[in-house]
């Protein structure tokens, strides 16, 4: 629970679903307080096994040499414990655990895997995935056991690694572009598309995929209904010059994916945006 709710990428969803967890649990807890005052004394022992789980992720800085040359130049070691009381486990009888560790800088343009570090610096490939959550990249695997692991540059030690699917339909769907305007010198209106931190780690995604990213203009005189295409652009502005003078334009902007064809794979919808308003004040 303490590793979910760390990778969560936000102090609020953390501390939430660390309130649900501590809500979850209290009634067992209370209940099982209430059989260690009435059952006897003698049954103790056994109520105290497991009581407590403690789990320990945490960066090994200082690894051995044949731990180095196990994960390469740019590996990065850690270990994930889990202790039961006194007890260390490290196996899961047939279970396995999904594991999320947050990418380092140095693995950031590179393909990741994760791998685990068994006591002779032995090494085994474990399966997963990168995530990005909160503009934040993520590596999750599954892992049958606890002990030493490592996120390594998979080129670097030769390992297989599939590409990333990237879900050009989903990632749009989520995007919330803003348009702002902006009278010019020149009395025109300059429209621009405004992203926020996450949206712009989505753009990122989808080019880093191999799409293009293009943003589609519109503008009406009405601010629900009426948007007619001005312009597409690679940019993510572009200048109005013509108006009727004394009337109000509403502007809105709709980002289009294309594959490596050229073929338009995704678009935002215009209600995804919200509007810009500009009077046109300049005369023919």
């Amino acid at each position: 629970m303490w590793i979910f709710a760390a990778s969560s990428g936000s102090w609020a969803s953390g501390a939430a679903s660390m309130l649900a967890f501590g809500a979850g649990t209290c009634v067992f807890m209370l209940l099982f307080g209430l059989l260690g005052v009435f059952l006897p004394k003698r049954y103790n022992k056994y109520l105290l096994k497991g009581s407590t789980i403690l789990i320990e992720i945490a960066k090994v800085t200082k690894p051995t040499e044949a731990q180095k040359k196990a994960v390469g130049t740019n590996g990065d070691i850690f270990s994930l414990l889990v202790k039961s009381g006194d007890k260390i486990i490290s196996e899961f009888n047939k279970g396995k655990a999904t594991v999320r560790v947050e990418i380092p800088a140095k693995l950031a343009d590179k393909k990741v895997a994760a791998i685990h570090i068994a006591d002779d610096a032995k090494i085994e490939q474990l399966a997963g995935k990168v995530l990005t959550i909160g503009g934040k990249k993520y590596y999750e695997f599954t892992t049958p056991h606890f002990s030493t692991f490592a996120l390594v540059d998979a080129d670097e030690l030769g390992l297989e690694v599939e590409e990333p699917q990237v879900d050009a339909k989903a990632l749009t769907a989520k995007l919330t572009p803003i348009a702002r305007s902006a009278k010019t010198a020149k009395k025109n209106v300059k429209v621009t598309v405004i992203l926020d931190k996450q949206d712009k780690a989505m753009i990122k995604e989808l080019k880093d995929a191999g799409y293009t990213v293009k943003y589609r203009f519109y503008r009406s005189t009405k601010k629900a209904a009426g948007y007619k295409a001005a312009v597409t652009k690679k940019t993510a502005s572009y200048t109005n010059t013509s108006g009727k003078k004394g009337t109000k334009y509403f502007y809105k902007v709709q980002v289009r994916v294309y594959d490596e064809n050229g073929k338009l794979a995704a678009k935002t919808a215009l209600k995804q945006c919200k509007y810009a308003a500009r009077t046109w004040n300049k005369a023919k």
